[in-house]
C-alpha cells in the first residue's frame, strides 16, 4: 500500500514508498527502514498520503514527528501532487473507451481525485477535471481564488477512517455482534488466564465492560437478535445463551467433543452452530427450534470441518469450511448439498448474506465469492490480496466489509465489483467485523484488538431530487429507492453552504470552495498541490472546468435554484446529473452505465463543519470552516 512519493526536487522523483506489513519499500530499490523514511521526511523529500500515516510510520522508527516537511516546509515538494493518495483510490473508469497513458479519461465518481502529474496522465472525476493551472491562476466559477498552500490537519483517527478503543484486555479477540450504535459485544480467549473472554458495551465502545461467565471455556463466535437475547459459541462444545443483553449468561448442552466456530439464529426459537469434532476432524451442524434449550445435530457425513453460517430465514441456509466446503439447505438443514465452485483449491472461513440471494463467502489467499442466486452459483471477485480473510459482513447488496491476516481490511460499496484496502496503521491479526448499519462498524482481533468507525461507507443521506427529466428508478448508495427530498425554497444551496472548507484529516480533497455571484455557482474543489476543479450551475446549464461532461441542460421543471435533472442529448458523455437540496445537504447524483454514482454535502447544525461523503470512494470527511 503507497504512503508516499518523492517530490520532483529528488533524483527519485516520482517513486513511491509502499508500506507491507510492517516493512518498507521504496519502488525500484527494494526494501528500507522507518528510520530511512523518516529521515526522506526530514529533508523534505516526501509528500505523505495523510498525517496519520507519517506518524505512524515515526513511531515504527522511534523518531520525533516535526512539521511535515514534505507538504509544507518545502516549497519544491508542496508543489508536487501526490501519487500516493491516487494510488489509493479506487479507480472506477467511465463508460468511454481507455484512452493513452497520456489522456485524460473521466472517473465515475463525484468529486475530484488527485491528478498524478508523475505520469502525463491527468485523473479526472465525474465532478470535473483537475485543471492545469497552477492555484493561483485557476478561476473558481466567477471568482478568482488566491494561492491556497496545503495546511496538514491531524487525522481525526490513527487510520483515517477507524480508531482503536481501550478493550482493556490482551485476549484473543474472535467474534463481534452490535444490535444498534451502542449496543455490543466481543468474545475470544485469553491467553494468560486461559479462560473465554465476553466484553459488553453501552455506549458504542466507548468503555467496555468484562462479563462473568459460567464456563472457562474459550470463545469463538456471538450473535445476538437484539439487545436482550443472545448466544456465543466456542471450543468444547461451549454454547452459552442471555436474555438479559449478557448481565448473566447460562450454558446450553450441545456435546463432548466439539468446537463450535460460528453461530446464528434467525428468531428467538431457530439458530445455528457450526464447527468441528476434535478428535475425528468431522464437520459439525447443530441446529435449535427452542431458543438452545436442546441442540440436534444435522446430518453433514463426509465433510470435515465447518467454519462460517449463514441463514436468511428458518429454512434457507449456507455454511462453508475446509478444505473448499460450500453447502445449501432449504429446508433448515435437514439436508444439505455441497454447491460447486471456482476455488475448490481453498478454504472458505466466513459466509455473510443481507439478503435470501445474495451472499459472499471469504477465505484463504483473501478469496472471495459472490452469489446472487442463492448460493447456487458463485463467481469470484477481485480482492488484491493474498491474506487470510477470517470474517465478512454486508449491510445491504452493495455494502461490505472483510477482515483477516495481518491486519488486512477491506471494504467494497458496489456489491463487489471492486474492493479497497483502507489503510490503518496495525497488524494484529482481525478475527470478527460487525455492522449494525452501514456507517457504524467494528472489528476485534488479537491482543485486545478493537477497531471502530463511524464513517463507514458513508452517513446515510437523502435522496437527489431531480426535476421531471430524472431516470426512474434510480437509487441511492444504499438501494432504497431514491425519492424526492422536500426542497427548502427559501435560499439556495450556494447561500447556504457558501465559504472555504479545509479537510479535517488532512486528505484529499484539501479544500473545498462554494460560492455564487453573477446568476452562476460554483462547487470547487482543491488538491494538496492547489490544483482546482469545479462545476459551474448557471441558470438552466451545468458544466465542469476541464469540458469533461461539455454543458449539460436542466430538463424539466426545477424544484430550486440550482437543482434538477441535467443531461446531454447527444455525445460520448450522455450522462444524466441529478442535484437536489434538502434543508442542509446538497447531493449530486448520476448515472452512467447503468452505475449509480452519489455524492452529498451536508452542513452542520452550527454552521462550522461541512461533512462531504463519496460513495465512489466509499469515504465520509468532515471539512472544518476556515
Amino acid at each position: 500500500m503507497i504512503i508516499a512519493t518523492f517530490g520532483p526536487a529528488t533524483e527519485w522523483a516520482g517513486k513511491t514508498i509502499a508500506r507491507e506489513g510492517d516493512a518498507f519499500m521504496l519502488e525500484g530499490e527494494g526494501a528500507i527502514t522507518a528510520s530511512d523514511v523518516m529521515q526522506y521526511d526530514g529533508q523534505g523529500y516526501l509528500v505523505w498520503v495523510n498525517e496519520g500515516t507519517r506518524a505512524w510510520v515515526a513511531s515504527k522508527a522511534n523518531a520525533p514527528v516535526g512539521p511535515q516537511a514534505g507538504l509544507a516546509a518545502n516549497p519544491e515538494v508542496s508543489s508536487a501532487p501526490s501519487a500516493a493518495t491516487a494510488a489509493m483510490t479506487p479507480t472506477v473508469h467511465a463508460p468511454s473507451a481507455r484512452g493513452s497513458s497520456s489522456s485524460r479519461r473521466p472517473l465515475l465518481i463525484l468529486g475530484v481525485l488527485l491528478a498524478v502529474a508523475i505520469v502525463v496522465a491527468a485523473v479526472l472525476v465525474f465532478s470535473g477535471a483537475l485543471g492545469g493551472k497552477a492555484a493561483n491562476e485557476t478561476e473558481v466559477g466567477s471568482l478568482a481564488t488566491q494561492t491556497l498552500s496545503p495546511t496538514p490537519q491531524p487525522t481525526a483517527s490513527a487510520g483515517e477512517d477507524w480508531t482503536s478503543q481501550d478493550s482493556g484486555s490482551w485476549a484473543f479477540l474472535s467474534g463481534v455482534a452490535f444490535t444498534d450504535v451502542n449496543h455490543g459485544w466481543t468474545v475470544g480467549y485469553d491467553r494468560d488466564t486461559e479462560k473465554g473472554t465476553m466484553l459488553a458495551t453501552e455506549d458504542g465502545g466507548l468503555t467496555w465492560t468484562e462479563q462473568d461467565l459460567p464456563s472457562s471455556a474459550p470463545l469463538l463466535a456471538v450473535t445476538f437478535l437484539d439487545n436482550t437475547l443472545g448466544w456465543a459459541t466456542g471450543g468444547y462444545a461451549a454454547i452459552l445463551a442471555t436474555t438479559d443483553g449478557g448481565l448473566t449468561w447460562t450454558e446450553q448442552n450441545s456435546g463432548p467433543r466439539w468446537a463450535l466456530q460460528d453461530v446464528t439464529f434467525v428468531d428467538a426459537d431457530h439458530g445455528w452452530a457450526v464447527g468441528g469434532d476434535v478428535h475425528t476432524e468431522a464437520g459439525v451442524i447443530l441446529a435449535t427450534s427452542n431458543g438452545g434449550r436442546t441442540w440436534s445435530r444435522q446430518n453433514t457425513e463426509g465433510f470435515s470441518w465447518f467454519r462460517g453460517v449463514a441463514f436468511t430465514d428458518a429454512t434457507h441456509g449456507c455454511v462453508v469450511g475446509q478444505p473448499n466446503t460450500i453447502l445449501l439447505t432449504e429446508d433448515g438443514g435437514h439436508t444439505w448439498s455441497p454447491q460447486p465452485h471456482p476455488r475448490d483449491d481453498l478454504s472458505l472461513y466466513a459466509v455473510a448474506f443481507p439478503d435470501a440471494t445474495h451472499g459472499w463467502a471469504v477465505g484463504e489467499n483473501s478469496v472471495i465469492l459472490a452469489t446472487t442466486d442463492g448460493g447456487h452459483t458463485w463467481t469470484e471477485q477481485d480482492s488484491e490480496s493474498q491474506s487470510y480473510l477470517a470474517s465478512v459482513v454486508f449491510t445491504d447488496t452493495m455494502h461490505g466489509w472483510a477482515v483477516g491476516q495481518r491486519g488486512i481490511m477491506l471494504t467494497t460499496a458496489d456489491g463487489g465489483e471492486s474492493w479497497r484496502v483502507p489503510f490503518w496503521p496495525g497488524d494484529a491479526f482481525l478475527w470478527g467485523v460487525a455492522f449494525p448499519d452501514a456507517s457504524h462498524g467494528w472489528v476485534v482481533g488479537q491482543e485486545g484488538t478493537i477497531l471502530a468507525t463511524s464513517i463507514g461507507v458513508g452517513v446515510p443521506i437523502p435522496a437527489a431530487s431531480a426535476g421531471a427529466g430524472s431516470q426512474a428508478g434510480s437509487q441511492t448508495p444504499s438501494q432504497a429507492p431514491a425519492t424526492s427530498a422536500p426542497v427548502d425554497q427559501s435560499t439556495s444551496w450556494p447561500a447556504k453552504l457558501a465559504g472555504t472548507w479545509a479537510s479535517a484529516f488532512g486528505t484529499e480533497p484539501a479544500k473545498i470552495i462554494i460560492a455564487e455571484a453573477g446568476g452562476r455557482a460554483t462547487l470547487a474543489k482543491v488538491a494538496i498541490d492547489g490544483r482546482t476543479s469545479s462545476w459551474i450551475f448557471a441558470v438552466d446549464t451545468l458544466s465542469d472546468s476541464e469540458g469533461v461532461f461539455g454543458v449539460l441542460v436542466r430538463q424539466g421543471s426545477s424544484t430550486g435554484p440550482y437543482t434538477g435533472s441535467y443531461s446531454q442529448g447527444s455525445g460520448s458523455s450522455s450522462s444524466t446529473i441529478r442535484v437536489g437540496f434538502s434543508e442542509d445537504t446538497l447531493t449530486m447524483s448520476a448515472t452512467i452505465s447503468s452505475q449509480d454514482i452519489t455524492e452529498a454535502y451536508r452542513l452542520s447544525p452550527d454552521g462550522q463543519t461541512l461533512t462531504h461523503y463519496d460513495s465512489g470512494r466509499a469515504v465520509t470527511i468532515d471539512f472544518v470552516r476556515q
